[in-house]
């Protein structure tokens, strides 16, 4: 059974990302969701994920983290 994700994709300077808020929707393997999720022919498109949650440094430094892929 599919699950819906909510997301947002950006773009900006020739580059577009797809942005995951993870506090709502925990990605498992973000690596393997990142190159499904941004290939132009199968996917959603984009140059890469970002995934955005709670911060590993337990708000100390930061209340938000963003994760890259």
């Amino acid at each position: 059974m599919a699950t819906t994700i909510k997301f947002t994709k950006m773009q900006g300077a020739g580059n577009d990302y797809i942005y995951i808020n993870t506090l709502e929707y925990p990605i498992a393997d973000p690596v393997k969701t990142s190159i499904k999720w941004s290939s132009y022919h199968t996917g959603i498109g984009s140059d890469g994920l970002v995934l955005i949650g709670k911060s590993a440094s337990g708000f100390q430094y930061a209340h938000i983290q963003c994760r890259w892929f």
